[in-house]
């Protein structure tokens, strides 16, 4: 495979960017003399055949910096689930320590809050591990090129006006969302902004980042911290803080932020690759660029004030009074053309970053959809870069329920019954998650509280919310604790935010997505084969819970799993059958007499009860099937309980 088809560019993935003589990339306290710990990292996995922990395979290097080593590679256990794509990116680290257990504790703390990162403009971090003397972290495997990259093979002196807001835009939310979570990047440059195939754009390398002190004092400084000695800077794009290893904060990457922004609008770096600390001795002053508007030339020089106490407070006020779109920090980033994975959009958008041609007008604004104009079937999209990602199924028909003979001797099942849903809808790939209903909370205030959760048997915890429903809960886990009217209040939100028509789905639409064109009911024919489809009672919650049923198999977790852990159906749905319970729109009905057979939402049972589908990682094997039913009161909210939405596409 040659450089130029590999997954990423040599402008290394999780690295430093080229930089003149003049402005070397720090690296702090790394390598001792005369060792070469790239060389001795190589020939451990050499010996280990390159594979760690009998899992990920090591294909090749895609990226290789001062402090570690990125390669492609082959998840294999998602290879043994039939996972459409098994490949991730495995980052080895490189800097030697005194023993690795200080190098696992690092790695360890960098992955428990990079987990919470789960936004459209930061690459994933999945996990990190240890195998020996190897310590190493799992990420998304991102195919494109760096921001960097991309501007030196262009030669222009600047990316089109239009497309270089939305770059800017969306590093600020990326920014502003890291800060929220107390985490810093403190190398942020273009060659740690990621242009995907699929029209992203990613801020990466966090990996490193330095956490913020937390007010109470809860993460103390100290000399011999790991994560201190390891920190890198790159002198042209850091704060004067950061060179002067003063304490983080926020401002120190709005610094950044501001460099970065003002190379992308004129294709130039503000103080000409001189570092802070050198442009400040020289007192050098800042003329306004051809390029650059008054208003943006202003934003800019806060941005890029010497003094941190005068300094952008905030990335989203930065945005703010770069774009106009409000002052003070008070007021939203304003969304601008949302991020989409259809190959459309790629398309688009690669295309946009092309030199601009020389005219007297500004380029016009690309052509961008992030939403299905008419329904396309098999379409991905989101609404806005923060939604749940969709994707349109088509109009079809299908037989609803239990073959009688399997009915009678099963709960809540009904015979089967004709169904014809005569137009296309989109469904949600993944059910919702905490980090996306997490954004409704902060916008609407609205906190629901109190669950039903389990430690042997079910009981109400007023403790237990939706933000802790599961043991080590991330962002990217499905949101549970959640009642049926709050599930349907987030769905109004996101109505009213996107002005298109977000709902629960009916029970028919739901099963109709979860059979994907299949008569089965489950797609495993053996229940050994269960724990690679869903994440359901298996043994390794049967060896915490004695007693319980569960099926033959491991999956290695005893809740809820980060949604898309397990392999996705013909539609290319995830975790439709465990994982988590999902309310429909439908009242309860015992019975499938009188229902539609065109696909709505049944109206006439009790409507105090809402039926639920798909089970989850407590159901009983005999019931994680497509056509098992479930009942709750609509306030009821549990642990195991959480949903997703629909949304219609209009004709």
């Amino acid at each position: 495979m040659t450089r130029a088809n590999q997954a990423v560019s040599v402008a290394e993935l999780f690295g430093e960017e080229p930089q003149p003589a003049h402005a070397p990339t720090i690296l702090l306290d790394t390598a001792k003399p005369g060792v070469d710990p790239v060389s001795s990292v190589a020939a451990r996995l050499t010996e280990k055949g390159n594979v760690l922990l009998g899992r990920f395979k090591l294909l090749e290097v895609i990226g290789e910096g001062g402090m570690s080593l990125v390669y492609k590679a082959v998840d294999l256990r998602k290879v043994e689930a039939g996972a459409a794509d098994p490949h991730v990116a495995v980052k080895v680290l490189t800097v030697p320590f005194a023993n690795y257990a200080d190098a696992m504790a690092v790695l360890s703390r960098e992955a428990q809050h990079l987990q919470s990162l789960t936004h459209p403009n930061i690459v994933r971090v999945i996990d990190c591990d240890r195998d020996g003397e190897i310590v190493f972290m799992t990420m998304e495997l991102l195919a494109g090129e760096s921001l960097y990259d991309k501007m030196r093979a262009s030669k222009a002196s600047a990316i089109p006006r239009d497309f270089a807001m939305r770059l800017i835009e969306c590093i600020a939310r990326a920014l502003e969302f890291a800060h929220s979570k107390n985490v810093l990047h403190g190398d942020l440059k273009p060659g740690n902004v990621f242009l995907t195939k699929a029209g992203e754009i990613k801020v990466i390398d966090f990996g490193l980042a330095r956490l913020m002190v937390q007010p109470d004092g809860a993460q103390p400084k100290t000399a011999n911290n790991a994560a201190d000695r390891m920190r890198a800077l790159t002198p042209a794009y850091a704060s004067p803080e950061m060179l002067e290893k003063g304490e983080p904060d926020p401002r120190d990457d709005v610094y950044s932020l501001a460099c970065v922004a003002w190379k992308i609008m004129t294709g130039e770096h503000p103080f000409k690759g001189k570092d802070p600390t050198a442009a400040r001795k020289a007192k050098t002053q800042l003329l306004r660029p051809r390029q650059l508007n008054r208003r943006e030339f202003r934003a800019l020089c806060h941005g890029l004030e010497f003094d941190r106490e005068k300094r952008t407070p905030s990335a989203r006020q930065f945005f703010a009074e770069f774009s106009g779109a409000g002052t003070g920090g008070s007021r939203r980033i304003v969304l601008g053309v949302a991020a989409s994975i259809a190959l459309v959009v790629a398309a688009a958008i690669l295309l946009s970053l092309r030199p601009a041609a020389k005219t007297d007008r500004s380029p016009a604004a690309p052509q961008v959809e992030t939403a299905p104009p008419a329904p396309t079937s098999g379409l991905l999209f989101r609404d806005c870069p923060t939604c749940p990602l969709m994707k349109v199924l088509p109009a079809g028909e299908f037989q609803q329920g239990t073959a009688a003979s399997d009915a009678a001797a099963l709960p809540f099942e009904m015979p089967q019954h004709k169904v014809s849903i005569g137009y296309a809808f989109a469904a949600g790939v993944y059910d919702v998650t905490v980090g996306e209903f997490e954004e409704f909370v902060a916008d609407t205030q609205v906190d629901p509280h109190s669950c039903t959760a389990y430690d042997g048997e079910w009981h109400v915890n007023p403790a237990v919310t939706w933000k802790n429903a599961v043991d080590s809960q991330t962002a990217a886990h499905p949101v549970s604790c959640v009642s049926w009217q709050d599930a349907k209040d987030y769905a109004a939100w996101l109505s009213r935010r996107t002005h298109q028509a977000y709902r629960l789905p009916s029970a028919s639409e739901w099963e109709y997505a979860a059979r994907a064109g299949s008569t089965a009911q489950s797609p495993w024919s053996d229940p050994a084969g269960a724990c690679s489809y869903a994440n359901v009672a298996d043994q390794t919650a049967a060896q915490r819970y004695q007693g319980w049923a569960a099926f033959p198999c491991t999956d290695k977790f005893v809740q809820s799993a980060p949604v898309g852990s397990f392999a996705a159906n013909a539609f290319g749905l995830y975790d439709m059958l465990g994982n988590v319970f999902v309310w429909t729109e439908d009242c309860w009905s015992e019975d499938y007499q009188g229902a539609s057979a065109d696909g709505s939402a049944g109206t006439d049972g009790d409507c105090t009860q809402r039926e639920l589908r798909g089970g989850s990682w407590f159901t009983h094997p005999d019931y994680v099937r497509v056509s098992y039913r479930n009942r709750f009161p609509s306030d009821y909210r549990s642990t195991s309980v959480g949903f997703r939405l629909v949304r219609e596409i209009s004709k």
